[in-house]
């Protein structure tokens, strides 16, 4: 029986652009996966990180186990800027015990200071295992939109009022995505590092290989449009 080559050929070709297709749906399937639920993995972002924010441990613990999903800060003493800004969208987080007691924190939460306490680091070492990466911003100078985002932290009310009173009037608030390290960084503590300060430069370059997210996107995105609905205004969103 006599072929149609051309007919042959184009049940070939039909034959292989389904292949490509399902190949290419599923490399799309894998990319997704790896890029919003699975590890840190981004072109665009660093492979080694030297900066990092000082934050109470506490504050770290509800950041890693979700219970927190914003910073909110006023700057330390060593900050110069009038005005304390997150001008760095990706940066390590660097717990410190500095200032933190239970009293600090709002009631339901006290327990986190008990769980940082029980992880004080050995000598000057500092574990570092959370990496922040800053999806948006706002300077609040209204204590009332300040106050509708407490169910986002665990700061107690005085701490939010003593920082918002610090300097100029007003807060900044950040909206981070928190990503986990499977095996933690430790830093030894210089002078330069140490005091109130908010913003470091580590000694040295710390690698961001094995990072995963600690809260998948559905539910980051819940906490956001909360967030925004909570503010009665929208964050300016940050580019990576």
């Amino acid at each position: 029986m006599r072929v149609n080559a051309g007919h042959s050929t184009a049940r070939r070709s039909s034959a292989t652009l389904f292949l490509e297709n399902k190949l290419y749906k599923f490399s799309i399937t894998a990319i997704y996966k790896m890029t919003h639920l699975g590890f840190y993995k981004d072109a665009n972002r660093p492979t080694t990180l030297p900066l990092a924010i000082k934050e109470w441990a506490s504050v770290c613990l509800a950041l890693a186990c979700r219970r927190q999903t914003i910073l909110v800060r006023a700057g330390g003493i060593h900050d110069m800027q009038p005005q304390f800004g997150f001008k760095d969208s990706v940066f390590w987080l660097y717990p410190t015990a500095f200032h933190q007691t239970a009293e600090k924190l709002a009631e339901k939460d006290v327990h986190f200071a008990s769980e940082a306490a029980n992880q004080e680091p050995l000598l000057s070492a500092r574990r570092i295992d959370l990496l922040g990466v800053v999806e948006a911003t706002a300077w609040l100078t209204d204590m009332k939109c300040v106050e509708q985002l407490a169910p986002f932290h665990i700061l107690s009310e005085s701490v939010i009022a003593e920082r918002f009173a610090y300097r100029s009037p007003g807060l900044a608030v950040a909206l981070v995505r928190v990503w986990r390290r499977k095996e933690p960084h430790l830093v030894e503590e210089t002078s330069e590092m140490a005091g109130c300060r908010s913003r470091v430069e580590l000694v040295q370059q710390l690698k961001t290989d094995w990072l995963e997210c600690v809260m998948p996107d559905d539910a980051f995105e819940n906490v956001s449009q909360a967030i925004h609905s909570a503010l009665g205004q929208s964050l300016e969103l940050r580019t990576q």
